[in-house]
């Protein structure tokens, strides 16, 4: 089973909140992982802002990020070329998604995944549209 992640179900890989456990599930189950290159810096800017927010403190922040480092080396990334960027604008315009959500929707897409998972609705029906199985 190939699974595309996205950043928002991620990040729950990083952060202990509501779908940690799911998340770890997916992950654990899953024979190919892949995402987008854009999930690490969308990853790091979650977690800085997690910081920020007081939802994690300074040693938790570098403990996620060490743990963002070791979780992103086993997945097959997705580089962002000129060609994904057009078939992102062209699902953008389709599905009515945000900038990085059609460049995940794009890169699951392009490796041929089978699974999308995500905890975005508008993203996962977006997916389910183009013929992934979602999980959420």
């Amino acid at each position: 089973m190939i699974t595309y992640f996205d950043t928002s179900l991620f990040v729950k890989l990083l952060i202990d909140e509501i779908g940690s456990e799911q998340a770890e599930e997916i992950w654990n189950v899953s024979s190919t992982l892949g995402s987008s290159m854009v999930l690490y810096v969308e990853s790091r800017a979650a977690l800085a802002a997690a910081n920020r927010q007081g939802r994690i403190n300074d040693a938790n922040l570098v403990k996620a990020k060490s743990i963002l480092e070791g979780l992103h080396s086993q997945l097959y990334v997705v580089e962002v070329t000129s060609k994904l960027v057009k078939m992102a604008a062209e699902l953008a315009e389709e599905f009515s998604l945000r900038g990085y959500d059609s460049v995940h929707l794009a890169s699951a897409i392009f490796m041929k995944a089978d699974v999308f998972a995500s905890s975005d609705e508008s993203l996962c029906s977006a997916a389910q549209a183009n013929g992934f199985h979602i999980i959420v």
